[in-house]
């Protein structure tokens, strides 16, 4: 068999920005299964830092961090990387939350406390999304 036939791994790159402990431990978990490497964040400056130094392919933004991410945060990014997919968690799901996020295009978002089949389903739908590919990597 000739040397190209084989599939090779694909390691994507992750950006965490949270400081709940649950979070951070069941997101990394769950991304490391996925093949991502993981960092984490826990203030705006460094993650946006992060966004411009690393080839990131997800970004995981916890809005309820106590250290005041909020929306416009969101809309740096999307200035910076604007297909790259953002999960955000939240305590809770209002209309008016909503109506922000819409407009930002952020990939999904996931309430508090957030439920492992539920990310992993979301996880695979980013992976398996080459439209919002930041990176340009072949998720295979």
């Amino acid at each position: 068999m000739h040397w190209d036939t084989y599939m090779t791994r694909v390691i994507k790159s992750s950006i965490i920005v949270s400081s709940d402990p649950a979070v951070i431990n069941l997101m990394t978990e769950i991304l490391m299964q996925h093949d991502f490497t993981v960092t984490i964040e826990k203030s705006i400056i460094k993650f946006i830092s992060s966004v411009l130094e690393k080839e990131i392919n997800l970004l995981i933004l916890d809005l309820d961090s106590p250290q005041g991410l909020h929306f416009d945060s969101i809309d740096i990014i999307r200035k910076l990387r604007p297909r790259l997919p953002i999960i955000v968690l939240l305590m809770d799901e209002s209309l008016d939350v909503l109506k922000k996020l819409v407009p930002k295009g952020v990939f999904y978002t996931a309430l508090k406390p957030i439920q492992r089949e539920e990310i992993e389903e979301v996880i695979q739908a980013v992976i398996q999304s080459p439209r919002r590919n930041e990176a340009a990597l072949n998720f295979t």
